[in-house]
């Protein structure tokens, strides 16, 4: 393979409702400040990345020819893709390329404060299948029925989760393993959290049906969440077939978000100072 890692990140040039007040209204600054972050990320790795600009001025090309060398970037140009088909396009890029086994699905609003070598040379190992950057509050919140297992692997704390965002690594063939159950997000229910619990939960589904079952957790989006994995997984259910997804205890990098931030982050003083 050409390169220990392919990227498809995807940009525009709209700040999210989720953002945080703190960063402001300059989505090309914020742009600008989580990509530098994650060009360091990327040190000791040999790398190609895929930008998605999706709808995006000029500006937001002259970030990527400003940051990385000319060889180690494509720019690909999207008129009003939108969350669901920007990731359908990251999808298809990540799954049709022949330049590397380890493949990265990246968004725009994240930052970085170390390397993700780690993230590669987990997947390298086996001992995951799927490695998410950030420790994600909700996998301490939300019920669980699947052990959460602690590895220890380059020093760095890995503990298994049933969900995560769309900020991922995984192999090429993973991820054409399971590609109909990304495309849930795309064709069917835009829920992470219905695509992650096809592609992690086996045979504990069956102890997740008693929790959302439950008439105390009956909710109408519970009924189409339980309802969307018997319509796509019931089979890999009764199989146990399952795939191990990871996340680190220590993050390398956390979503810029208001409700979720990574634990130790101090976003605030990052993105304020940078005003």
């Amino acid at each position: 393979m050409k390169y220990d890692l392919v990227i498809a990140y995807r940009i525009c040039p709209k700040m999210s409702k989720k953002s945080p007040d703190y960063v402001g209204t300059d989505k090309l600054s914020f742009s600008k400040k989580c990509l530098e972050s994650f060009k360091k990320s990327l040190e000791g790795l040999n790398y190609k990345i895929y930008a998605l600009l999706d709808n995006c001025p000029k500006d937001y090309e002259d970030l990527f020819v400003d940051l990385f060398k000319p060889e180690s970037f494509e720019i690909l140009h999207l008129e009003d893709y939108g969350n669901k088909k920007t990731f359908k396009k990251q999808i298809d890029i990540l799954s049709s390329q022949n330049d590397a086994e380890i493949v990265y699905f990246a968004e725009d609003d994240y930052f970085y404060v170390e390397s993700i070598k780690t993230m590669v040379d987990i997947l390298k190992s086996k001992k995951a299948d799927f490695v998410t950057p950030y420790e994600h509050v909700s996998c301490y919140i939300d019920d669980h029925v699947i052990p959460n297992r602690v590895t220890l692997f380059e020093g760095k704390r890995f503990v298994s989760v049933q969900h995560a965002c769309l900020t991922f690594m995984t192999t090429k063939q993973n991820l054409i393993e399971n590609k109909r159950y990304f495309s849930i997000y795309v064709d069917w229910f835009g829920s992470d959290f219905v695509v992650w619990g096809c592609i992690t939960l086996g045979s504990s589904f069956f102890k997740y049906s008693k929790l959302i079952l439950d008439l105390k957790n009956f909710s109408l989006i519970n009924l189409k969440v339980y309802g969307s994995m018997v319509l796509y997984a019931l089979h890999r259910f009764f199989l146990n077939k399952k795939y191990v997804l990871v996340m680190p205890i220590i993050s390398f990098g956390t979503h810029v978000e208001k409700d979720f931030m990574a634990s130790g982050f101090d976003c605030k003083g990052i993105f304020q100072d940078s005003k």
